[in-house]
């Protein structure tokens, strides 16, 4: 077995062990607004995942900017206006995706850029993407900025409270609210510049 001290290693190091090891990980589309421009912020992030369903709470780690540790437009918009859209990406939009990963200036939209569209929310004023298969609509209920053994933050942590999901109608079975997996046809992260496709599906029962 190999053994590596995560202190011996750089930052980038480190990155590349977990992002390569923690697979495959949903990717949250995150859209959330600029309160003072009304500018519409999109970009992925994989770092994401499901906390809680007694209360519906899934957790975004949004990492500051490694040139100068400034905190990144979805964290700020978050932090300002308390509340987005997580969008879960899809086999149609990976090429999308992929677009909005790019670095814009803060009043510049990937929305506009990318030629997205987007419709009006239910219970959060951000709007969501209007051809995304699922959308969760969002409220800040935590966030935690995470420092690392300098003082100096690294990560912006947030607990979101889903207030509303949204799902496109062949998805859900009402009866007994099961996804169907196949015709989300999710896209993962993996390491890289790698994605992944939802393949062989196991099913086995738990033991009582």
């Amino acid at each position: 077995m190999k053994e590596i001290d995560p202190r011996q290693v750089t930052e980038r190091e480190r990155y590349k062990l977990l992002a390569g090891a923690l697979i495959p990980r949903p990717i949250a589309w995150t859209l959330t607004q600029n309160e003072e421009t009304g500018s519409l912020n999109l970009a992925p992030f994989s770092f994401f995942t499901v906390l809680a369903s007694e209360q519906p709470l899934v957790s975004l780690s949004v990492m500051r900017r490694r040139q100068d540790g400034a905190m990144k437009d979805t964290a700020r918009n978050l932090v300002t206006a308390g509340e987005g859209v997580i969008h879960i990406v899809d086999r149609a939009h990976l090429e999308a995706m992929n677009q909005t990963a790019a670095t814009l200036q803060p009043d510049e939209s990937e929305v506009d850029a990318n030629g997205l569209q987007t419709v009006a929310s239910s219970k959060v004023k951000t709007p969501r993407l209007a051809e995304a298969a699922v959308a969760f609509e969002v409220k800040v209920k935590s966030h935690l900025p995470l420092e690392a053994d300098d003082s100096q933050v690294m990560t912006d942590l947030f607990i979101l409270e889903v207030v509303n999901f949204v799902f496109r109608d062949d998805l859900v079975d009402v009866a007994n609210y099961h996804v169907d997996a196949r015709k989300l046809d999710p896209i993962s992260r993996l390491a890289g510049s790698n994605y992944g496709k939802l393949g062989e599906i196991i099913s086995i029962e738990r033991p009582k």
